[in-house]
């Protein structure tokens, strides 16, 4: 069974290596190389790691998500005013049946 692998580290560890941190910061420093302007550092920049815990990221994201749904959904649900000149066209009685004897 070969092992699943992303970006050259076996994903089924748990732990990574010393030299495969090394051979990774060494191979994007040579990817940094080749796109760098000459403004910008000689050194590759770090790449972003979110430090917190999964559970963490993932209810910011689940959070922002219901955000989103709740903002669609915002003006449509409004009351309606409760102005007396809207009610009393919404709330009408029928004009009285006329008996004529």
């Amino acid at each position: 069974m070969e092992a699943a692998v992303a970006g050259g580290a076996d994903l089924t560890r748990k732990f990574v290596s010393e030299a495969e941190l090394d051979e990774a910061r060494k191979k994007r420093q040579e990817e940094w190389e080749q796109v760098r302007k000459p403004d910008d550092p000689e050194e590759a920049p770090e790449e972003d790691y979110d430090h917190r815990c999964l559970f963490e990221r993932l209810q910011e994201q689940k959070d922002k998500k219901q955000e989103e749904f709740e903002e669609q959904f915002k003006f449509s649900t409004t009351p309606l005013t409760s102005e007396p000149s809207h009610l009393s066209s919404i709330t009408t009685t029928p004009p009285p049946i006329m008996n004529n004897h």
